[in-house]
């Protein structure tokens, strides 16, 4: 038969003593191993004090409800308000790329086209990618339009 020796703490959230290894979340990158608040409290942070308090389990039933059956109303007009949120990023910024999926992109329309007029009057693939801080294979894909094909 083996004994256990369980350490107590205080979790600083609810001022209660708790046990550590039950009624504490496991954190790595803690000193300890263990998170600072207690489970209870932590569950009660991540999703609002205030939004735990307010909705009952009928309130949570009656939106999920309302979701089921309009799903489809509701995804369309994420996808309008998508739409017209896109249109006015692009107008606002015409430099931004045609696909919004990447905003971060390197590379846009008008740059595409001066690397095309590059490669036709011969200046090489490899200037070209260190100017426009891509790999040389990306060059070759624009080259080839299987990148970029509608530009």
């Amino acid at each position: 038969m083996s004994i256990t020796i369980q350490t107590m703490r205080r979790c600083p959230r609810c001022e209660q003593v708790k046990v550590l290894e039950y009624d504490f979340f496991r954190n790595k990158n803690r000193k300890n191993g263990y998170g600072c608040y207690c489970k209870a409290c932590n569950l009660v942070g991540k999703r609002g004090e205030r939004h735990s308090s307010n909705r009952t389990v009928e309130d949570l039933r009656r939106a999920r409800d309302y979701y089921a059956q309009n799903s489809a109303l509701i995804n369309a007009q994420r996808s309008a308000i998508k739409a017209v949120q896109h249109r006015q990023k692009r107008e606002a910024n015409p430099e931004l790329p045609e696909s919004m999926h990447k905003p971060n992109a390197k590379l846009n329309e008008r740059k595409v086209r001066a690397i095309r007029a590059a490669l036709a009057a011969g200046v090489p693939m490899t200037r070209l990618a260190h100017t426009y801080g891509v790999h040389e294979a990306t060059i070759l894909r624009i080259k080839r339009r299987e990148i970029w094909d509608d530009v």
